[in-house]
């Protein structure tokens, strides 16, 4: 099952084109960046990356995948924000 968090990697890996890089701004290891993306491509039965290339590129199929994540993790944001309580002054 995809997650939010999966799709929030799998978005830092497109824009930073690394895996590493993606490591460091989430505060996780390379490691279970490249498993969650490993995990995500098993899921849905494709490649989402080249790896042939530094840095790393969407695929076809990623870049579809990207464009819609984004749209689900600000959709997410947007709930978010609305779902704080107000508070009166």
């Amino acid at each position: 099952m995809l997650t939010l968090l999966n799709l929030k990697y799998f978005c830092d890996v497109a824009e930073t084109g690394s895996f590493t890089q993606t490591g460091k701004i989430n505060h996780v290891a390379q490691t279970s960046i490249t498993q969650q993306i490993k995990e995500i491509e098993k899921q849905l039965g494709t490649t989402l990356f080249d790896r042939k290339y530094k840095p790393v590129k969407l695929t076809n199929t990623g870049k579809v995948i990207y464009k819609e994540a984004k749209k689900v993790l600000k959709q997410y944001q947007i709930f978010d924000q609305k779902s704080q309580p107000i508070y009166f002054c």
